[in-house]
């Protein structure tokens, strides 16, 4: 509310002001106003009205009276607040304060209005509503807090308090500067006004502001404004918020509407009407968005309700269903890991086919409110852990007080949309952010869609943050960084909106995000709360943790929020090693904080058993406590009980209990779903073979022990789906061979026992002095209390790091304190692997950056995610406005349209890093040739050759070619082997990992085929030495997904195609369609030019297969740091006749890189026919 600032509380100038000023009436009456003027008469006493309502008054006090008659016969105004009056009506008190008066100018002539008549608006940054937010805990309501601190009102007209002095500069000034600054300013006597009901005194309308800087003086703050830009692009910025503000100046009053909008009103009207004249990006993420809900509502529709057979039954943890006969068809659509969800109503969606994505979404959010006030009426949902014909096992997700079969008795069971529903409307909320210019960012929208919103003075009025510290440089880099990576850190600090850094293979990415980050934190105020400052995200946990272990910002590590789907609640390896490291230090630099460990030791194990009460934690603490002290009696107590549990433990040792629960657990943790085997699947089957094995449960030649190994060696994300039923039905197997009936009843632990560990407490003698006791006491929090500690991590971290979607999630939102409707807020965010994010997600993050967001990636590697059975629906329905945008990862798009916002506004947001240490100089160099200099990203390879020796080939690349053998389809399986190209990978690999020369280099194996890649892996399990080679990590074996962001010494290539075999009709097809692209009479964009790459496309996989992906091929070409060794038949690409090479035009025109790869190792001589 404006004006709701008693003018009472208004911060002013000492010499200025009549805190308390006594007052007689001259005629006795009751004083109706809280606020008005003053003013002095020529019989010199004063008056104090408004509006007609005016009241005769003298000052009792001399001194009040002095003063007051002096400014105001200066020319000052007063304005003056009634405090009290006494009972008689004829004694009160005011509050008198006086501004100096300035004759009405209008220099403010550009300044951004509202659309009122006279009303000055205000556009506060970032820091100003930050400092906003901590004071008044009231982020949901800050411009319009800020207007109640900073006005108030005389009868119905608001007015505000400012100067033009600059107390930020009355610092640097001497002492006698300082003094004159302070003087009342000589301002010229004005007439008094007419005695008519609406004259006051004369006031400016508008602040003064020649030197376009001026203050707000308010309750208890200073609001910094300076004019900013020039000509219809001038604003006035709300640059500084000072609370209980020092030095106040003279204050001048303004009778102006004062308001405070957000940062987006520096854009011009026009600039905003092109926003919103025609669809733009965010629209067709928006068509996508609303598709991907329909098809979540029709695969909802075919599953329809489930009848249950039977009652419901638990065992363990799970719940036990089955389904009857009719709902065996309905079973078939649902996977393992799908949800499902019990409610107490049929979830309309399902009787009403008419019902939207729309329609639905918007009930959804009305149920959630209903749910929040009833939640006996909100839906269970239960992932689906294993299914057989009519049997689901399941595991409950959302009810914390646990399920009783009687709670599920009665609901109704279908297939649970809510968590999908959640992550599409989580995507939308965002979206909706961006486009309603209500981000972080307001302006940010402006970017995404491609609209100059800014002018060339405001790039070169802006001020400008230097790339580099000598600290920085130090700390970072182990070489002098070169000019793109300085240029790259420049345009990431200064870009008013988006940064866009490409990193092609090898050129320092992680680096360079590690020197921003440091530079922020170096630039930050420490005197200000800096909690998750900068988030530092990416799609996929991997890519987070990688660039999480990197960062130690003030000797902390960098926290990481959420974890993997069905993960447990264990601390990253980044805190786990920094706790490990600090508790070591602590213990080397003090010696006698090892005195302390019995004490500890006793806390430790007595914390054990009251987490798990059991007879085994019993008794080990009473052997510690017996230990502890020399009391007798204490002594003989220990003795009774532990006598007691021993026998109790003598009659359940038959059980085995603690290692059948750890087994079960890790059966539990086994990942049956795509979904979850992406995430930590080979982990886990690793953990449960390992196991199973110790503990000689299962014979060595038992299936079950097989499909583990095979699951441990996968990579993620490359399972075939036949492998995840055969996995379940393992899993189903052990859990009925485990599993025993329920125990309902948790164990506590024993009052005998608590009141024991008191009495031994309060015995044990302290072996410490005071200042030691406290180093105690943090190395037992380092040590014992984990979460502690990464809950203090939380406040104290200068980043934070999760996964695109998860940096919107509760916890994340618990730690920055942040309410579910606030919009969450970070001055930067960078994001990771960015090339690889859907839009959807990326925008998550785009919504939280204040001031930056910096986008890292390569739009030349790994695609981005996107659903293609989405894509394929909106091109039935023809209404996307490109379709291509879809395909096209949105790090690619922006960095097309940042270029042509610089040719607008002059401002550089992206940069390509053009020096890559990874490779081989001559391999550096082809994959640039290939893949980037054509597009005019090329890059170089300054290492010499010489740091990249190996004895294994003369030349950095060569050739195996095998002509013998065909691929084929393994049973049951869509992917493809080649059983020769096995055979002579493995046989290569056992010479060189045998060969003394080789010691010491790293080996990869690369395949585009799943098939291939567990064909390979099989076969190095059978040989001894290959098989520790990669237990040890020496060795890895994976797709090209898999191998993204990782690089080894020597990396074998297998190709697995082996003939071309494209009919006539189709090679026809092909070659007219490569006419079409290569002519360059079609633009990128027309149907044609579309049609002939679709044409291309499906032709080059029906003959080379996944090979033809060039994002893939990138990937593939530029792991390896010192050779390259391809493995197929070169004849796919071309043959040599009469001493010259010929390559195959479909192989010229799918697969290029290829084609010259295989040249160019004839060329050298390094081609090797090899037989098997």
């Amino acid at each position: 509310m404006y004006g709701d600032m008693n003018l009472k509380e208004l911060s002013c100038r000492r010499d200025n002001v009549l805190e308390t000023a006594s007052c007689s009436l001259i005629a006795p009456e009751q004083i109706e106003l809280r606020t008005g003027w003053v003013k002095l008469l020529p019989d010199d006493s004063l008056e104090f009205g408004l509006k007609g309502r005016k009241y005769h008054f003298d000052l009792r006090e001399v001194s009040q009276r002095a003063k007051a008659h002096g400014l105001l016969r200066s020319g000052y105004i007063c304005v003056a607040q009634k405090l009290s009056q006494l009972n008689n009506g004829k004694l009160f008190n005011l509050r008198m304060v006086f501004f100096a008066t300035a004759q009405m100018k209008n220099e403010m002539e550009g300044a951004v209005e509202s659309e009122a008549e006279g009303e000055i608006g205000i556009l506060p940054e970032e820091p100003v509503l930050a400092s906003l937010r901590e004071k008044m805990q009231n982020a949901g309501q800050n411009t319009a807090t800020l207007m109640e601190l900073l006005t108030f009102q005389l009868g119905t007209e608001t007015f505000f308090a400012y100067a033009v002095k600059r107390p930020y500069q009355e610092k640097k000034r001497d002492a006698s500067a300082r003094e004159k600054a302070a003087d009342v300013p000589e301002i010229p006597e004005q007439p008094m006004p007419a005695e008519t009901e609406e004259a006051v005194p004369e006031s400016p309308q508008q602040p003064d502001i020649a030197e376009r800087t001026f203050q707000i003086y308010g309750n208890g703050c200073m609001l910094q404004v300076r004019m900013v830009g020039e000509g219809n692009e001038a604003y006035l910025s709300g640059q500084k918020l000072v609370w209980n503000p020092k030095n106040i100046p003279v204050l001048r009053l303004s009778k102006r509407k004062l308001s405070c909008g957000d940062r987006r009103r520096r854009v011009a009207p026009s600039v905003g009407d092109e926003l919103h004249s025609s669809p733009g990006y965010l629209d067709l993420w928006n068509q996508y968005s609303e598709q991907e809900g329909e098809l979540l509502l029709l695969r909802a529709r075919k599953v329809g309700v489930l009848e249950r057979s039977g009652p419901i039954s638990l065992d363990g943890e799970k719940v036990v269903i089955f389904l009857t006969e009719n709902s065996a068809e309905s079973l078939k659509q649902l996977e393992e890991g799908d949800c499902l969800a019990f409610t107490k109503e049929r979830p309309k969606y399902l009787d009403n086919e008419k019902i939207s994505w729309k329609e639905y979404a918007d009930e959804k959010e009305e149920r959630a409110r209903e749910y929040c006030q009833d939640k006996t009426q909100r839906e269970i949902t239960m992932r689906i852990e294993s299914k057989g014909e009519r049997k689901v096992v399941l595991t409950v997700l959302n009810n914390d007080d646990g399920v009783r079969p009687e709670i599920l008795d009665g609901r109704v069971i279908s297939l649970s949309i809510y968590g999908d529903a959640t992550q599409i409307e989580r995507r939308k909320k965002s979206r909706d952010l961006i486009r309603d210019e209500n981000a972080a960012n307001p302006n940010i929208v402006y970017a995404i869609e491609g609209i100059p919103y800014l002018s060339r003075d405001f790039a070169k009025n802006r001020p400008h943050i230097k790339p580099l510290s000598p600290r920085v440089r130090e700390k970072v880099f182990h070489n002098d960084p070169t000019l793109k990576q300085r240029e790259a850190i420049d345009i990431a600090l200064n870009t008013p909106d988006i940064a866009i850094i490409q990193g092609p293979p090898g050129t320092g990415k992680t680096t360079v995000i590690t020197a921003i980050i440091e530079r922020l934190n170096e630039l930050a105020d420490k005197s200000s709360d800096l909690q998750g400052t900068v988030l530092v995200t990416s799609l996929q946990h991997d890519a987070v943790a990688n660039i999480q272990s990197r960062l130690h910002i003030n000797s902390l590590p960098t926290v990481k929020f959420g974890k993997r789907a069905g993960e447990e609640d264990d601390l990253d390896e980044s805190v786990e090693k920094w706790r490990q490291e600090n508790a070591e230090k602590l213990r080397q630099s003090n010696p006698m904080l090892r005195e302390s460990d019995s004490e500890k030791n006793l806390d430790r194990v007595f914390g054990r058993y009251l987490r798990t009460p059991n007879v085994q934690n019993a008794l080990r603490f009473l052997q510690c406590a017996e230990t502890a002290v020399p009391e007798k009696a204490v002594k003989v107590s220990i003795r009774a009980i532990r006598q007691e549990l021993e026998l109790q433990e003598f009659l359940e040792q038959e059980n085995q209990q603690d290692e059948r629960d750890q087994l079960i657990r890790k059966i539990r943790s086994l990942r049956t779903t795509t979904a979850g085997f992406s995430d930590d699947g080979p982990k886990t089957a690793k953990a449960l073979q390992q196991f199973l094995k110790k503990k000689e449960l299962l014979p060595l030649d038992s299936p079950i022990l097989r499909h583990l190994q095979q699951a441990r060696d996968m990579e993620k994300g490359e399972v075939e789906p036949e492998f995840l039923i055969e996995l379940a039905r393992d899993k189903n197997e052990l859990l009925a061979r485990c599993v025993q009936e329920p125990f309902y009843r948790r164990p506590q632990p024993r009052v005998d026992i608590v009141e024991l560990y008191n009495e031994v407490r309060a015995l044990a003698k302290p072996t410490l002095n005071a200042e030691n006791r406290i180093l105690a006491q943090y190395l037992e929090q380092l040590e014992e209390n984990p979460e502690a500690v990464n809950e203090s991590l939380k406040r104290y971290c200068f980043v934070y790091s999760s996964t695109l979607q998860q940096s919107e999630g509760k916890e994340i939102r618990r730690a920055k304190g942040v309410r579910p409707n606030e919009t969450l807020r970070y001055d930067t965010v960078i994001v990771d692997e960015a090339a690889r994010a859907n839009p959807c997600d990326l925008m998550i993050s785009m919504a939280q950056a204040s001031k930056r967001i910096i986008l890292v990636g390569d739009h030349r590697q790994l695609p981005h995610i996107y659903d293609e059975e989405v894509f394929q629906e909106l091109k039935k329905k023809q209404n996307v406005q490109d379709q291509g945008d879809i395909r096209v990862s949105m790090f690619q798009n922006l960095l097309g349209k940042v270029k042509q916002l610089e040719e607008k506004d002059g401002i550089c947001r992206n940069v390509t890093l053009d020096a890559q240490y990874r490779m081989h100089p001559e391999l550096g160099n082809f994959v640039s040739e290939q893949f980037y200099r054509p597009n005019g990203e090329g890059f170089d390879s300054p290492l010499p050759a010489e740091l990249f020796a190996q004895s294994i080939c003369r030349e950095p690349m060569c050739w195996l070619n095998v002509r013998e053998g065909k691929e084929e389809h393994p049973a049951k399986s869509k992917s493809l082997r080649r059983m020769s190209e096995v055979e002579l990978i493995v046989k290569r690999l056992e010479k060189n990992l045998t060969d003394a020369s080789c010691q010491g280099l790293s080996f990869g194996v690369i395949s585009f085929y799943r098939a291939q890649v567990d064909e390979i892996r099989q076969k190095i399990r059978r040989s001894e030495i290959l098989n520790a080679e990669m237990e040890r990590g020496r060795l890895r074996v994976g797709t090209v997904d898999a191998f993204q962001g990782m690089e080894f010494d020597v990396i074998y290539l297998s190709v697995v195609r082996s003939e071309v075999n494209t009919n006539e009709e189709a090679r026809t097809r092909l070659f007219a369609a490569a006419d079409v692209v290569n002519a360059g009479m079609h633009s990128p964009k027309s149907e044609e030019y579309r049609k002939a790459c679709e044409e291309i496309d499906e032709v080059g996989r029906k003959t080379f297969g996944f090979i033809t992906s060039q994002n893939r091929l990138c990937v593939a070409l530029s792991r390896q740091k010192r050779l390259l060794v391809v493995v197929g038949n070169g004849e796919l690409f071309g043959i040599r006749r009469n001493g010259m090479f010929e390559p195959r035009r479909e192989a010229e025109i799918c697969v290029p890189a290829m084609v010259r790869l295989y040249e160019k190792c004839l060329e050298k001589g390094v081609v090797e026919g090899c037989r098997v």
